[in-house]
């Protein structure tokens, strides 16, 4: 344990200064600086906590000779760590884990030809490649530079804002005159929060890495030739989630430049990688920055090109650039004979760069754990520098520098997991300008990879895509809200009681999509759910998408409700259409395949009725008014409500509301299909009446039919052709809904059809069907007659049915008796405008005992 009034600061430092000289020259050098705090401790100090390591290495390797071959070289590694690791509790002002290293390596050589073995591993690699060297100046050097939080430990903070930087800088020569100067250099620099590591208490976290690096090669008429690999990262590997009360900033930064000067053949290798990584869920009180910047210079300074000699000479200097560890991870390697091959006639000249910057949220988020950010989100990729030929090139040498395959320079930017923001976002993929002076003749390729969606929560935030394309159409500022939504993958969005779900393939466009809800009162509709306002925008031109390659499907949560429920279109317009509905009970939802996008809602007919009376009764609560004539309102295809008058009795002002209204009507049956029609015409009185209710909706209806005054009954007519086939005649009904569809029940009703056969005391269920728009009924259990003819004739057990596409039709058990005998079977009984038919079947005689 360690208790502190002032800073706290555990640091090693490392010097290394290695030098030689003479005919043959070698260095070998090492330099280390490691501060690793691990165990289990506890660190309280009233200023600030410091883990450090600083070093410095230099190695110096000239050689001379006038006599023979002079043979310089130089290997150095420099490894520059400070970690922390185990389970550490720290309350400071601040804590800063810091990797710091910088340092040079000089290899110079001036010699004539002649036979020589230096005993050196470098050199002697040199002589095997080019035996007739006169001149060997070749330098190599590992440096890993690294500012950690180990995997799997544990960082306990009182509130304390938190730095790893690592900053590693590197300046690298070698000339040989007339001879072979080659260089290769590995340098790894990284800030990292490793792989199942947790911080917990922190304010503020940032994560930066700084890598300078330069190599020049200069073998005059000989070769030159230089390997230049850098990586620098600064990474949130995977973990538990990370909870901050401030900022969160990743930052990785590289600027490497790999050279050679000479009119001999000239060989560049650059692998030169930068990236910034949050691959872990990350909830960030203040704003989100994760950018990666890498300057890359690959070129070739060149005098006027001499003789022109073999292609194949490149051959062998990539050979011995592989021998002496360059070309890191086989990038190079494995392309030696695709070099050879793309070089031109000439001196050789080639560089083959490959340069990667990144900045990325990576796929350990986690559909169900996005990165939030309570203000703005910038993600950011720029790959500047160039690869060709230098400033130092003539006219005629330009043309000789060979860009190798698989030379490339991409920066890229990928989300790949939900994205919530308080604040402005910017994704950009950009490039910076080459070199000064520089020829590019291998320009980058920028891109943004979305492979989620991005949520922006204020409705003053925009968003910004910058390719840095000037061909790319300019970004849009999405709605406050948008989501979006990639064509190749779909996705979901959620709002309130609404889901609204895109399969793979339905969008036409990668597309901001943003539901808003209003909750309003729509004529002929008792709303179950808000009215919900869809709108798609083309994530690249801007332009409103409203139709669909696969129907979007909306899922609306109504509970009790789905089951007289369905889901209508709001047209501008006001008017309403119904939308083909499944509806779930059990689970309380509606779901419909969307044909177009606008204002949809959930609600159902009859409903409507209560959602008149509401409409009323919120006018009456604002200024105690209200209209009594409320005009006509359209239950269906076929029933409409007119001249409806409503009265309020009385309504509490404030819920839970208690109170009832009554209104009158006349109600009109209307539907014509084909040469078949069907009519009525009664007075409809209903009565809502709310008790101790939470909302004005929350009431319970009844409604009842009855004849117009001064009549005692009233009728349903049938017509076919015009004409009248069959008339119902009844004193009362009842007015309600099943599902969708609208029930008009009565008993005590008569039937006549075709004036012949009556039906007394039966039992009707007329329905207007809401997915067809038809209208159909049943009358059962009545008592048949025959008003004339018949003698003989009995029927029982009668069904007198009507629907648009069968006309109308009576089904009845049937018993007959002639001249004494007695006959049974099943009849039924149709009516067109001028004939009644009257078909039997299975018709039997029933004989009794001792019958002739």
């Amino acid at each position: 344990m360690i208790d502190a009034s002032g800073d706290v600061t555990l640091v090693s430092d490392s010097v290394g200064e290695f030098a030689a000289a003479g005919a043959t020259s070698s260095v070998r050098g090492s330099s280390s600086a490691t501060t690793r705090l691990g165990g289990t401790s506890t660190i309280t100090a009233d200023g600030a906590v410091r883990i450090a390591a600083r070093n410095s290495a230099t190695a110096t390797s000239d050689a001379v000779s006038a006599s023979g071959p002079a043979l310089a070289d130089a290997d150095l590694v420099r490894v520059t760590h400070a970690v922390i690791a185990g389970d550490q509790r720290i309350a400071a002002s601040t804590l800063t884990v810091w990797a710091s290293a910088d340092g040079s390596l000089r290899v110079n050589a001036s010699g004539t030809q002649g036979d020589a073995s230096s005993g050196s591993e470098l050199a002697d690699l040199v002589l095997a490649a080019s035996p007739d060297a006169g001149a060997v100046a070749v330098g190599r050097a590992l440096l890993d530079t690294l500012a950690s939080v180990a995997s799997n430990a544990r960082l306990s903070l009182g509130g304390s804002p938190v730095t790893l930087s690592s900053a590693s800088t590197f300046d690298v020569r070698a000339t040989a005159d007339g001879g072979v100067a080659g260089l290769v250099v590995r340098d790894f620099g990284r800030s990292v929060i490793g792989e199942g590591a947790t911080i917990t208490g922190a304010s503020v976290l940032t994560l930066a890495a700084n890598t300078t690096d330069h190599a020049l090669a200069d073998g005059g008429a000989g070769w030159s030739l230089v390997s230049s690999s850098a990586s620098t990262n600064a990474l949130l590997e995977r973990g538990d989630e990370l909870v901050l009360t401030g900022d969160l900033v990743l930052a990785a930064t590289q600027e490497a430049t790999a050279r050679t000067a000479g009119t001999g053949t000239s060989l560049v290798l650059a692998v030169h990688q930068t990236g910034a990584l949050l691959d872990r869920a990350a909830d960030v009180a203040g704003a989100v920055t994760i950018r990666s910047t890498g300057t890359s210079t690959a070129t070739i300074f060149r005098a006027p090109t001499p003789a022109a000699t073999s292609t194949s000479a490149a051959a062998a200097p990539l050979d011995l650039v592989i021998a002496l560890g360059g070309a890191a991870a086989g990038t190079a390697a494995d392309t030696a004979a695709t070099i050879a091959k793309a070089l031109p006639v000439g001196a050789p000249a080639v560089v083959l760069a490959s340069v990667d910057v990144s900045a990325a949220l990576g796929s350990g988020l986690g559909g169900d754990r996005p990165l939030r950010s309570g203000g703005g989100f910038d993600l950011q990729a720029t790959i500047g520098g160039s690869s060709g030929a230098g400033p130092g090139s003539a006219a005629g040498a330009v043309e000789s520098v060979s860009i190798a395959p698989p030379s490339r320079r991409t920066a890229v930017v990928s989300v790949n997991n939900p994205v919530f923001a308080g604040d402005d976002v910017l994704l950009q993929a950009g490039r910076g300008p080459p070199a000064d002076g520089d020829v590019d003749s291998d320009p980058a390729v920028t891109t943004i990879d979305l492979h989620n969606s991005i949520t922006l929560l204020s409705p003053t935030a925009s968003l910004t895509l910058d390719e840095s394309n000037p061909t790319q159409t300019p970004a849009i500022t999405p709605p406050a809200g948008a989501v979006l939504v990639t064509a190749a993958l779909g996705g979901s969005l959620v709002l309130g009681s609404a889901t609204l779900t895109f399969a793979p393939g339905s969008l036409p466009a990668d597309a901001w999509v943003v539901i808003t809800a209003r909750n309003a009162t729509v004529p002929g509709l008792l709303t179950s759910s808000a009215i919900y306002d869809l709108r798609a925008f083309d994530a690249r031109t801007g332009a409103e998408i409203t139709t669909f390659l696969v129907d979007p499907v909306l899922t609306i949560t109504v509970g009790a409700a789905a089951g007289t429920s369905r889901i209508w279109y709001v047209a501008p317009d006001g008017s309403l259409q119904a939308i083909a509905t499944t509806a779930d009970p059990a689970t309380g939802t509606l779901t419909a395949a969307l044909p177009h996008f606008s204002e949809y809602v959930s609600g159902s007919p009859l409903a409507g009725v209560v959602g008149l009376i509401v409409a009323q009764l919120q006018q009456y609560l604002a200024d105690a008014t209200f209209t009594q004539d409320l005009g006509s309102h359209t239950l269906g295809n076929a029933l409409t409500l007119t001249n409806i008058t409503l009265s309020i009795t009385s309504v509490s002002a404030a819920a839970p509301y208690t109170g009832s209204a009554s209104f009158t009507a006349n109600l009109a049956l209307a539907l014509t299909v084909g040469s078949l029609a069907i009519s009525a015409s009664a007075a409809v009185t209903a009565t809502y009446t709310l008790t101790n209710a939470a909302t004005l909706d929350a009431g319970t209806l009844l409604i009842t039919v009855g004849p117009v005054s001064p009549d005692l009954t009233f009728g349903v007519s049938i017509t076919s052709g015009g004409t009248e086939i069959a008339v119902l005649d009844l004193t009362s009904a009842t007015l309600s809904q099943s599902g969708s569809n609208l029930t008009i029940r009565a008993t005590g009703v008569t039937a006549t059809v075709g004036g012949e056969v009556k039906v007394t005391g039966g039992t009707l269920l007329l329905v207007s069907r809401d997915d067809t728009g038809d209208v159909d009924f049943q009358l059962t259990g009545g008592t048949v007659t025959f008003t004339s003819g018949g003698s003989g004739l009995a029927m029982t057990n009668a069904v007198l049915s009507y629907n648009g596409t069968d006309g109308l039709a009576l089904a009845a058990d049937l018993a007959l008796t002639i001249g004494g005998q007695s006959l049974t079977g099943t009849v039924r009984l149709t009516r067109t405008a001028t004939t009644t038919t009257l078909a039997v079947t299975g018709l039997g005689a029933n004989r009794g005992a001792g019958a002739q």
